[in-house]
C-alpha cells in the first residue's frame, strides 16, 4: 500500500534499491532517533547507525567492514542506500570476535548518566551497552 508519502528510505539489502521483487529476507526489529541521525537494529544481527545529514559518516557498528553510503533519488523518493559487506580480522591466524550481537537485535535504549550511552538486547537475551 503507498501513501504517496514516501520521502526518504534507508537500504541496507545488497538487492536493488527499491525493489519489490527481489524482497530482503531480512527486517528492521528496533529503531531509536539520535541527533542527526536514526539507528537501526533487525534480523541481520547488525546495529547501524544512519546519518541523515551528513550520510557518508553512517556506519554499521561493532564491526570491521568495508561499507560506503550514498545518497541518491530514485522514482522522486531520496534513497541512503549502504553498500559493502563486513569482515572480521585475524591476528596470529586466530578468529577475533565480533561485539555485534548473535541473535535479532530487539530493542535499542538511549540512557544518559554521566555520559550517553546506547544499550541493545536481542532475541537470545542478549544485553550490550555501548559507550
Amino acid at each position: 500500500l503507498e501513501s504517496g508519502g514516501r520521502h526518504q528510505v534507508l537500504w541496507a539489502s545488497s538487492t536493488p534499491a527499491l525493489s519489490t521483487s527481489q524482497p530482503s529476507q531480512h527486517s528492521v526489529c528496533a529503531m531509536k532517533m539520535t541527533g542527526s541521525g536514526l539507528i537501526t537494529g533487525g534480523t541481520d544481527c547488525k546495529l547501524r547507525f544512519w546519518n541523515m545529514t551528513n550520510p557518508a559518516e553512517s556506519c554499521v557498528l561493532g564491526t570491521e567492514g568495508n561499507y560506503s553510503y550514498r545518497t541518491r533519488l530514485i522514482e522522486g523518493t531520496e534513497v541512503l542506500q549502504e553498500s559493502g559487506k563486513s569482515h572480521r580480522k585475524t591476528e596470529d591466524g586466530k578468529l577475533q570476535v565480533d561485539v555485534q550481537h548473535q541473535d535479532w537485535i530487539t530493542d535499542i535504549l538511549i540512557a544518559q548518566t554521566t555520559q550517553k550511552l546506547l544499550i541493545t538486547s536481542d532475541n537470545d537475551g542478549v544485553i550490550k551497552v555501548w559507550k
